[in-house]
Order: C-alpha cells, then structure tokens, then sequence
C-alpha cells in the first residue's frame, strides 16, 4: 500500500462521521435511479429477445430493436444522464465537505454555479465518452487524467477545459502514486462487489431449488423482487464509498501539490531576497581598495 493509498484509509477512518451526511442522502437518490434504470433495461432486453426468437436471425438489426422502443430507450438516457450528473455533482459534494471541515487550505471552498457546473459536466462526459469510442483506451486515460476535475471546480472555481487542464497538470505531478491509489481503491470495490454477488447468486440458487421443491411459485416473483432490490441497494452503498475514498484521496493529493508549490514559491523568493540583499549590501559597504586608498 503506497503513502497515498494509507493516507486515504485514515482520512476516511478518521471522518466516517462528516461523510454520512452526504451519503445517506445520495444513496437513497442513486438507488431510486439505478431502480428505474435496471427496470427499463430489463424490459429492453426481454423485448430483443422476443424479436430474436420470433424473426429468423437474418432479419434481425438493432433499427428494429430502436424502432419497436421508441418510448423506452430515450428514457432510458434520460436517466442515465440524470444518474451520472448526480455522481458528479456528488463528487463535488465530498470536496466541497472535505474542504469546509479541513484547515489545511487558506481558501474557502466555493461550490459552483449549477449552470457552470452542468457545462462542465456536459463537457467532461463528453470528452470521456469520445475518448472511449476511439477504442476504450484513450477513454481510460482521459477518464484518469478528468479525475481531479470536481476538486478544481469546488477548490478552485475553474470550470470548462480550464478546468480539465489544471486536472491534468495535478495529476501529472505524481501520475504513479495517484495511479496506484486509483488501483488499490478499485480493485477493492470490485472485490467486494463481487464477493457480495456471488454470495446473492449462491443463496438465491438454493433458495429457488427450495421453491421449487416445495411448488411455492407465488413466492419465486417475491423472491426475484427482493433479491433485485438487494443487489440494487447494496451496489449503490458500495458506489458511494467508493466515490467517497477516490475524493478523499484526490483531495489529499491535491493539498499536496498546493503545499508544496507554495512552499516552492516561497523558497525561491527567499532566494530572490536574499541575493538582492547580499547585491544591496555590497553596494553600500566601501570596497578594500577604496580603504586602503583613503
């Protein structure tokens, strides 16, 4: 575990208390939104299925799909988009707590305008989305190098590209270490999300032979609905301290560079003063040749 990654554990050790009040609000928000959304998808794959089985396969093309959901599928983005304006906006949120609870920085926080912050938002999907369709690749990369984008917003107030450069220049300072943290936090997640699916898969498993040992078919739906509304909570719980332990780290990082740039403008003035002090002192104190002259 490199110093970054330690750094975060502790920060977030140390505030669980300041972050649930964020996140109890954004996960019931999440939950509701990844609800809706698992249901449209649900009713869009059932509906390819039934076209695929009912037509040869020949026939088959996605305008088909796209004409037969025509009210479906731009609700399905709508939500989409909705969700991942509530992600960013509630990375803001966790900087913009951590800021106001920190002494680390002279600065006052200042959260966005919303009309700002939906700007870079657009902005920021889009970048990210372009990157992914030229091969997943520059997606990731530009994923990575955006991650500081909410912390320049709140931290800073730079929006638009001003404020994806200045993600960039931060991150770059120290790509290896934030790269690692980045690592370390996902794998995590993803252990844990895994870990808990597969323990739903392998109860819901036995639970289903029980049902249909005994012919309880009323409660296989109940079951379904139950185990759907699980799997939905819980994913949105794991997010939401995922979300959290990458902000806290951004952040820490970010406070980092700052000190350290301030520090490094304050060195070199010093420097500066003490040359022209030196440079200033000789001016004034007469030359030996001059002593011995007189």
């Amino acid at each position: 575990m490199n110093p970054l990654t330690q750094k975060t554990a502790f920060f977030f050790r140390r505030n669980k208390a300041m972050f649930i009040k964020i996140y109890i609000p954004f996960l019931l928000v999440f939950a509701i939104f990844n609800f809706v959304s698992s249901k449209l998808s649900i009713k869009i794959t059932s509906v390819a299925q039934e076209m695929m089985t009912s037509m040869p396969f020949g026939d088959f093309s996605p305008n088909k799909l796209i004409s037969s959901m025509k009210n479906e599928l731009p609700i399905l983005l709508l939500i989409a988009t909705a969700l991942a304006l509530v992600k960013f906006v509630y990375n803001c949120l966790i900087i913009s707590t951590i800021a106001k609870n920190s002494g680390k920085l002279l600065e006052k926080p200042r959260f966005p305008s919303f009309a700002a912050l939906f700007a870079t938002f657009l902005l920021y999907e889009l970048m990210r989305w372009f990157g992914f369709a030229l091969f997943v690749i520059p997606g990731i990369i530009l994923s990575f190098y955006l991650l500081m984008v909410p912390c320049v917003l709140v931290m800073e107030n730079k929006t638009n590209f001003v404020s994806f450069d200045r993600s960039f220049f931060i991150i770059k300072k120290d790509t290896i270490h934030v790269l690692n943290a980045v690592l370390t936090i996902g794998i995590a997640y993803f252990l844990a999300q895994f870990v808990f699916s597969l323990t739903v898969s392998f109860v819901q498993i036995i639970l289903k032979g029980i049902i249909t040992i005994f012919s309880l078919n009323a409660a296989a739906s109940i079951l379904n609905g139950i185990f759907m509304f699980l799997d939905i909570f819980v994913s949105s719980a794991l997010y939401a301290i995922f979300s959290i332990l990458i902000q806290s780290m951004l952040f820490i990082h970010y406070t980092e560079q700052v000190d350290q740039t301030k520090s490094g403008n304050q060195a070199a003035f010093e420097e500066q003063k003490y040359t022209l002090d030196d440079y200033y002192r000789a001016k004034e104190e007469p030359d030996d040749d001059d002593e011995q002259s007189s």
